[in-house]
């Protein structure tokens, strides 16, 4: 269930977020705002969402005869990273959304491949050492550790999870926040 719970924090998250500029275009040509505020609020929504799934999936572990683990309150940095992240990715598709229509689907089929090559419906040790190596570099795969391990406290994790899932996060948002000062000006037209 901790799976499910994350990977629709990134799923959501990432849709609502890379739409956020586009619906609210008409705000847009009529108020003066900065377009980034938009795909932040729609992150943070996303984030406020997956804290409300943390209650049901917290009963669910009491329930099942299990206690929350000390490091718990790490969920919420697992959670920061993952907004931080989605930030980032955000604000690059944004861009591709205005501009091109069939990037929500192809968007969407990612995220369903994407869902299916992350471990979340069953344990990454079922699968051979090279393929592996390589659902290890998808970092839905390092959150999903973090998240897991902070939850139950079992579980594998170590600290090049935790820096891998911050690494990423900040690499995303700085690059997303370059691409899409780059390719705004040519693309608020579109809107």
């Amino acid at each position: 269930m901790s799976g499910i719970l994350l990977n629709a924090f990134w799923g959501q998250g990432l849709v609502s977020s890379a739409e956020a500029i586009q619906s609210n275009s008409a705000v847009l040509t009529k108020v003066a705002v900065p377009p980034q505020i938009f795909t932040l609020a729609a992150a943070i929504s996303a984030s406020l969402n997956f804290a409300i799934g943390l209650i049901p999936l917290t009963l669910v572990v009491i329930i099942s005869g299990s206690l929350p683990a000390v490091s718990f309150p790490l969920i919420f940095l697992v959670g920061l990273a993952m907004a931080i992240f989605i930030s980032g990715l955000a604000l690059m598709l944004s861009v591709l959304y205005i501009r091109f229509d069939d990037t929500k689907n192809i968007i969407g089929v990612l995220l369903l491949i994407q869902m299916y090559t992350t471990p979340i419906f069953y344990p990454i040790s079922i699968l051979d050492p090279d393929i592996q190596q390589i659902v290890r570099l998808n970092p839905i795969n390092s959150f999903l550790e973090c998240f897991r391990w902070s939850l139950t406290g079992l579980g594998p994790n170590s600290i090049l999870n935790w820096m891998y899932i911050f690494l990423v996060s900040i690499l995303s948002f700085t690059v997303g926040v370059k691409v899409f000062k780059k390719f705004w000006p040519r693309t608020v037209a579109m809107l």
